[in-house]
């Protein structure tokens, strides 16, 4: 299982924020980063557009994000890459980077495409908001063992309603050779987050990936998890995981609440006074819950046996006192 933790354009520009997004990543057990590299605006927003100025603001030097990513690296964070430019494609060349994915907006983008096509990487493309006949096309130009699908984009947030969890049974049915994984972008404030990757979960997905921030109203965290939360929600996955796939398929010892909930059992009992050498019966005999240990829990073990001691209506009969 792969927990990604998203960085997205939550650093606003801001270098050093992002520094620190990182290690909240690292420190909160994800097993991989992604980030979302852009270094020339111009090639990802148009210059008549209103946002362009502020997009601009938001970029970083390839200098800047080589430094980023040896952070990321040292903190033992595995790379996902989503270059916005063709100035970005050089970084998806690191031996760390896993998985190099075309944003939505860049679905049609075949100069992207072209460059980030011809790196030994796994392909990545979110499919929210893409026709079945779109996925199809994905499948057939690049071959199902070269892709990852990455489901789970239908608003932002996402309210657990709108996920379409069935999507997930068709793709995997229609396509068995491509990996899925899930985006999650439910509400921070709600426990949809992990009950949405645990339904994901169930349906044989294993990469998941969620908003990290640092700050509740930055950008792109209407769906990210304060520091603590992503904590949380990692060391969830990972529990639920491990107890899904145990590492052994023996049966292991019995633990000490099985021990204690063991001797709750019935234990035999004598169903009448019982003296010294008489024949345990049927009859004088049953089963029944007792505050006293006893040695037997089967009626069975002491038929044609004889009494050793005298037992009291209602006592436990004890191995040590039967012949």
């Amino acid at each position: 299982m792969i927990v990604i933790a998203e960085t997205a354009f939550n650093h606003e520009g801001d270098f050093e924020y992002l520094l620190k997004l990182i290690d909240a990543a690292a420190d909160s057990g994800a097993d991989m980063i992604k980030f979302q590299v852009l270094i020339n605006a111009d090639e990802f927003v148009s210059h008549g557009a209103d946002s362009h100025g502020l997009i601009t603001s938001w970029c970083f030097s390839l200098e800047q994000w080589q430094q980023a990513l040896d952070r990321a690296e040292s903190r033992g964070l595995r790379l996902f890459l989503m270059p916005l430019d063709t100035a970005a494609v050089a970084l998806c060349e690191r031996p760390s980077v896993e998985f190099v994915e075309i944003h939505s907006v860049s679905f049609n983008d075949q100069a992207l495409i072209d460059a980030v096509q011809a790196l030994p990487k796994t392909l990545a493309f979110g499919i929210g908001g893409r026709t079945l006949e779109e996925v199809e096309y994905l499948v057939a130009t690049y071959g199902e063992d070269r892709l990852l699908l990455m489901h789970g984009f239908q608003a932002y947030p996402t309210d657990i309603e709108d996920v379409c969890f069935e999507r997930i049974n068709h793709l995997s049915q229609r396509f068995p050779g491509v990996r899925i994984g899930y985006a999650d972008h439910s509400p921070p404030d709600s426990d949809e987050s992990l009950e949405a990757c645990l339904m994901a979960y169930a349906r044989g997905l294993r990469i998941f990936e969620k908003h990290v921030t640092l700050e509740a109203e930055r950008t792109d965290a209407q769906a990210g998890l304060l520091p603590q939360a992503m904590t949380t929600f990692v060391a969830k996955m990972q529990r639920f995981h491990r107890l899904a796939n145990p590492d052994s398929a023996s049966w292991q010892p019995m633990t000490d609440a099985e021990q204690v909930y063991r001797q709750r059992q019935k234990q035999v009992v004598a169903a009448e006074a019982i003296e010294p050498g008489q024949a345990f019966t049927r009859s004088n005999l049953m089963l029944c819950m007792h505050t006293s240990a006893g040695s037997h829990t089967r009626i069975s073990d002491l038929l044609g046996r004889s009494a050793g001691s005298s037992y009291r209506s209602g006592e436990v009969i004890n191995e040590s006192a039967a012949d």
